[in-house]
């Protein structure tokens, strides 16, 4: 069973990718920022169109593996695994039938990285590069609202601190090479990340993850609305809910 953080919606799940894994996206993140620079200004959906940083909070220099074909055995090897980590997602938890879409898509995925504080000043970063993200929600328009579910996995340890911390639980998630944190990514859930500090053990010199959300894709539409009146002729009713018997609606019993 995976072990339990934050609350009971929120599950880590240790060695979902291996330590060679873990490295070899690091070191072809690298390699993409060094080779492809041009081609990460251009994707990146943190530049404006003129090539500026859009974010002034951080310069995580995202990008995402899935555009550039060095990693495309590397993801094809670990994409294989997500199915079976949320088939264990749903049974420690005891997900309701009603509680999982029938249809969901994954979104892209992307690599951050935040440099350790008084690393690398020397390169072309902007100046406030030495600090964790801010408080923040991962769902904060309509077109984000589509997300239902976070899959985030540390790709390194070597450092202190670098928790993902969830501030109204006062709880935090501490690193670990390879493993996975899920959590739903609603406005329930505010979080923010710690600055990595360096320690012995650094070798890096910053903290990476991978992360990517599940997305409902399912456009039923249950009713429109024109500003004055609802304009349906039949019961809004849930599609997902039609075919399931009273008991399965209800609450499982503990």
């Amino acid at each position: 069973m995976g072990q339990l953080d934050i609350d009971y919606y929120c599950r880590t799940y240790r060695n979902f990718m291996s330590a060679s894994e873990c490295e070899e996206y690091i070191e072809k993140y690298e390699e993409t920022l060094n080779v492809d620079a041009e081609k990460q200004k251009q994707l990146s959906i943190c530049r404006l169109p003129g090539g500026g940083q859009m974010c002034g909070y951080c310069n995580c220099m995202r990008i995402n593996p899935q555009e550039y074909e060095r990693f495309e055995t590397l993801n094809n090897t670990v994409i294989l695994r997500f199915e079976e980590v949320l088939d264990q997602y749903k049974q420690d938890i005891n997900i309701h039938k009603t509680q999982w879409p029938k249809k969901y898509g994954y979104e892209e995925m992307r690599i951050k990285r935040f440099l350790i504080e008084g690393g690398d000043k020397d390169n072309d970063y902007l100046p406030n590069n030495y600090h964790g993200l801010q408080n923040h929600v991962d769902i904060y328009s309509y077109a984000h609202a589509k997300r239902f579910l976070c899959l985030m996995i540390y790709l390194n340890d070597d450092f202190d601190d670098g928790q993902t911390i969830f501030p109204l639980f006062n709880k935090k998630v501490k690193p670990e090479q390879g493993m996975m944190f899920i959590f739903p990514p609603t406005w329930t859930y505010l979080h923010s990340g710690a600055r990595p500090i360096k320690n012995e053990k650094t070798r890096h010199g910053a903290k990476y993850f991978l992360m990517l959300h599940l997305n409902y894709i399912d456009l039923t539409k249950v009713n429109e609305y024109s500003g004055s009146s609802f304009s349906r002729d039949k019961p809004a009713r849930e599609p997902m809910a039609e075919n399931l018997s009273v008991e399965e609606l209800q609450w499982p019993k503990a």
